[in-house]
């Protein structure tokens, strides 16, 4: 036999009352916005993709990302550092600028040599120092995605700025600004301009080749191992013999020694 259930009027009452206000509070909530902007996040990220992936990618779209990230690792700079100070080769590259030589026989002089002109418009101080920094690696990472253009196409090109961003010498590593931070914009400006020479035998690009190269010398005295890559690269190419006879290898080599030969010719090294 079935066990009888006794009716209490006062309890499904209560409980009738209960599972009603529980729907009615459940209708209220709002759902998370997480989702929301997640879907927002995405969309964003595709216009941003599909604006770098064109044939003809958009240079604007770029620059926006590009000064958005330039402002957001300054302002970490500025905060996760506020309590400790400059870095000491930061120090150093200060001190030198405001007593500068052509070169020594640890460093050329061209970091110090900019830092002097950058304090000279800005304040000395570290906020200063890191947009000064993050700006390097965001003028890098530019030209990396202009040199990537001569290799890549579509979504693999557009994939590059944001690649670049992951890796902590363009960020972390960049905020203390030293003589290897200097080299990620010159490097890549100068592999630029000297893809430009190499498919055009322009004398323009030839001049400001040599020009960016002799700059990269002037800053740090590895970077001959650049050239020596450029020129590997330049002699293991098919089209090698229309470059060598043409006078865009003779004007680079004249330009990249007449903006260089300054630390050889007249300079006074002393010890670091």
């Amino acid at each position: 036999m079935h066990e009888r259930v006794a009716f209490h009027p006062a309890r499904d009452a209560a409980t009738t009352a209960f599972a009603t206000q529980s729907r009615q509070d459940n209708s209220r909530i709002r759902p998370s916005p997480s989702p929301r902007v997640a879907r927002h996040f995405t969309a964003l990220a595709r216009r941003l993709i599909a604006g770098l992936a064109r044939a003809e990618p958009s240079k604007r779209t770029l620059a926006g990302i590009l000064m958005a990230y330039w402002a957001v690792w300054t302002a970490y700079g500025v905060i996760a550092k506020s309590s400790q100070g400059i870095h000491t080769d930061m120090g150093e590259v200060v001190a030198w600028g405001f007593d500068l030589q052509w070169g020594t026989t640890k460093h050329p002089p061209f970091l110090p040599a900019l830092v002097r002109v950058w304090f000279s418009i800005f304040p000395q101080t570290d906020r200063a120092f890191y947009l000064l920094a993050i700006g390097l690696a965001v003028v890098g990472i530019y030209f990396s995605w202009l040199v990537s253009g001569f290799l890549l196409r579509g979504p693999k090109r557009a994939a590059v700025p944001f690649l670049l961003m992951l890796v902590p010498f363009y960020n972390v590593q960049a905020l203390r600004l030293d003589h290897n931070v200097v080299l990620i914009p010159l490097w890549a400006v100068t592999t630029y301009t000297f893809f430009r020479a190499y498919k055009t035998n322009s004398i323009g690009w030839s001049i400001i080749t040599g020009v960016a190269a002799g700059t990269c010398v002037l800053a740090k005295y590895w970077s001959f191992f650049l050239l020596l890559g450029l020129i590997a690269a330049a002699l293991t190419d098919k089209r090698r013999l229309r470059f060598l006879k043409s006078p865009a290898p003779w004007i680079m080599t004249r330009c990249r020694s007449a903006s260089s030969c300054r630390i050889s010719c007249g300079s006074k090294p002393t010890a670091s």
